[in-house]
């Protein structure tokens, strides 16, 4: 028996996508490269529930802002 949570094949995207800061005070940027377009941001706790939930228009990269 497995289950799959979060994105699937997490390694395949691991070299693809870059999260800075690290760490940081809850503003941070996202960034794909070309393969990768952004278009739906979900952040959940460690229970499933959605924590923040943002819409990207289409891009490779995207500031989030969660320290509101």
């Amino acid at each position: 028996f497995s289950q799959h949570v979060g994105i699937p094949k997490i390694n395949s995207y691991i070299n693809d996508v870059t999260i800075y800061p690290n760490p940081n005070n809850g503003t941070f940027t996202l960034k794909g490269d070309s393969r990768f377009m952004i278009n739906d941001l979900r952040i959940t706790d460690i229970m499933g529930r959605e924590a923040y939930h943002q819409l990207i228009n289409q891009s490779t990269q995207a500031t989030i802002d969660i320290s509101q």
